[in-house]
């Protein structure tokens, strides 16, 4: 290097020394001054929660929260809530809950924001605060608890009466524990399923308060009643008699019946209530009546208020009507019992006849006797006759007309006024009937005497011994017998011979009737009704049948005294051919007339 070079060296370096060291000084002024500017940056604060002028309840937790707030030097804040008389603060009082604000009014709430030189921002937040809510009072006004219904019905419920104290408005849901909730409003009509349901109403106000009422309720399956009738009782009997129709009746949701009706030959008739105090246990109802004559059939209905049932149709009872049919010249009559519908006639017929059997005369008109029913009883047939002169009244006797001739029938006599009598069954009708009678001079021959014994009880299924070997003729001629049974079940035609055993099938009235005859031409019959009854159940040992047999006793002993005083009122009467002709037959017939109507006056 030259000198003048290293000269011109020296002058330069001092320069670039001065010129680096000013440049390092105008750095780090600008530095200080960006550090100097960052300092003096305050913090920002917000108030996230609560919103400005919001309502609060008294003494209700409010959250303060002061999210949102920032420090530019990203350095951490501090944080100061002054509230009325209470200060909160610390690094951790970013959110804060406060529960102090019990007195209703508007309140204030400042929020300091500090970083770490101490610089401070601020934020403000009005609440206002209401009195503290009062809970509703919820009440369920409908349906009743314990109430019960049933599946096909509609349930009213009501939350009537319900109230906020606040006055504000209500809120109601209902529901059941069974299928949850099934709807909204203050009334409501809804069909709940079976079951026993538990109801809740929760009433709900406008700021959250809520109450509940609940009940309980049953809902039920809704099914008919049942409805069983009984036969009535007694099954037969006649006009004027009471029949008794009974009747159970059982509901298995345990319904009263509303109506138990007894439809009678299509007419209804309300039953009474006679015993049973539960229906699901079973009810029963009665109903006394007496129908007019002839064959019945019923059936009865029942109705629970909400479904109805009936039984099918029962046939009975069968009324019997006695009846008397008169001729048109009112010489004749036949009575009877029948059951209707029923038409019986006796008209006088003009003939032409068969010859009158040999040795008597006609002294009354023939008769035509004839009718029909559901159902009748051996009839009694009485025909007024004039003997005339030269005829023996008390030979009088009627005839049918059987096979173009006159059949001789044995015939009770009443003279006078001269009445003939015979006792038939409705299976002979139509029929032609006559007196004839015999001459006072002509000697005729009487016919038998027949006589009727039997030994046994009459009951059903039980062989009963029969006997005609107390008959007899006048003329001592051997007699040739034979029995005819009829009733219910029994139609045995004539059995010959002189006794027999016999069982009647079934209880009931049935006729036995016994044939004579004694070899001349000379038929007689003797005619009875037996009653078959079911066998008495075994005594009980109490002092009632006792009692019933000694009062039966002297009712027996009074009617035989009041039965011989009943024959003997009268003058004695000459013997006469009668007395051989139908003798016992008469006097039995009279003796059970008398005895019957003494029994049934004195009993």
């Amino acid at each position: 290097m030259t000198q003048r070079g290293a000269a011109r060296l020296g002058e330069v370096a001092p320069r670039c020394l001065l010129f680096g060291l000013a440049a390092v000084g105008f750095a780090l002024l600008v530095l200080a001054l960006a550090q100097g500017a960052a300092a003096i940056d305050p913090p920002l604060a917000t108030i996230a929660t609560p919103p400005n002028n919001s309502a609060y309840d008294a003494g209700l937790t409010i959250a303060f929260s002061a999210n949102g707030s920032t420090d530019p030097d990203l350095q951490p804040l501090y944080f100061i809530w002054d509230f009325p008389a209470e200060r909160i603060e610390g690094p951790l009082a970013q959110v804060v809950y406060f529960a102090n604000f019990t007195v209703p009014g508007t309140y204030v709430v400042r929020l300091t924001v500090r970083d770490n030189e101490s610089l401070e921002a601020f934020a403000n937040v009005t609440v206002n605060i209401r009195p503290a809510n009062a809970p509703p009072t919820a009440v369920m006004a409908a349906p009743a608890n314990g109430s019960r219904f049933f599946t096909d019905e509609f349930i009213n419920f009501s939350a009537s009466g319900s109230v906020d104290p606040d006055g504000g408005p209500l809120t109601y849901f209902w529901s059941t524990n069974l299928s949850g909730p099934f709807g909204t409003g203050e009334n409501l009509s809804v069909k709940l399923s079976a079951g026993r349901h538990t109801v809740t109403l929760r009433a709900v106000d406008n700021r959250g308060g809520e109450d509940t009422a609940v009940a309980q309720l049953l809902v039920e399956l809704n099914v008919p009643p049942h409805i069983t009738a009984l036969p009535v009782s007694p099954a037969a009997g006649f006009e004027g008699d009471g029949f008794t129709f009974e009747a159970t009746y059982t509901e298995d949701n345990g319904e009263e019946a509303v109506g138990v009706l007894l439809v009678l030959d299509g007419t209804p008739h309300p039953m009474a209530k006679a015993s049973g105090a539960d229906p699901r246990a079973g009810q029963l109802y009665t109903l006394s009546l007496a129908p007019l004559g002839g064959r019945h059939a019923f059936y009865v209905l029942a109705d629970d208020g909400r479904y109805t049932n009936l039984t099918g149709l029962l046939e009975g009872p069968d009324v019997w009507q006695n009846a008397r049919v008169l001729s048109g010249d009112a010489r004749t009559t036949i009575d009877l019992a029948v059951l209707p519908p029923a038409a019986f006639t006796v008209a006088l017929e003009g003939g032409p006849f068969p010859a009158d059997p040999a040795g008597l005369v006609a002294v009354s008109g023939a008769y035509l006797v004839n009718g029909s029913a559901l159902s009748a009883s051996n009839y009694t047939l009485e025909v007024a006759f004039v003997p005339g002169p030269g005829v023996n009244a008390s030979s009088a006797r009627l005839h049918r007309l059987v096979a173009g001739g006159w059949l001789t029938l044995v015939t009770a006599l009443d003279g006078p006024p001269n009445v003939a009598r015979v006792v038939g069954t409705p299976a002979e009708l139509p029929a032609t009937y006559r007196v004839f009678a015999a001459r006072a001079s002509a000697p005729l021959n009487a016919p038998p005497s027949l006589q009727i014994t039997f030994g046994g009880d009459l009951y059903p299924n039980t062989t009963v011994d029969f006997d005609g070997g107390n008959s007899s003729d006048p003329e001592a001629a051997a007699l040739l017998l034979a029995w005819n049974f009829s009733g219910p079940g029994l139609s045995t035609g004539w059995l010959p011979g002189r006794a027999l055993r016999l069982a009647f099938p079934a209880v009931g009235l049935y006729n036995v009737s016994l044939r004579g005859d004694d070899g001349s031409g000379n038929i007689a019959y003797r005619n009875i009704t037996l009653e078959v009854r079911e066998r008495p159940l075994p005594p009980t040992g109490s002092l009632e049948e006792p009692l019933a047999l000694a009062s039966l006793a002297a009712v027996v002993g009074l009617t035989g005294v009041l039965a011989v005083w009943w024959r003997r009122r009268g003058p004695p009467r000459k013997e006469a051919y009668e007395d051989q002709y139908g003798r016992l037959y008469t006097g039995r017939m009279n003796e059970e007339k008398e005895y019957s109507q003494l029994f049934e006056k004195f009993a």
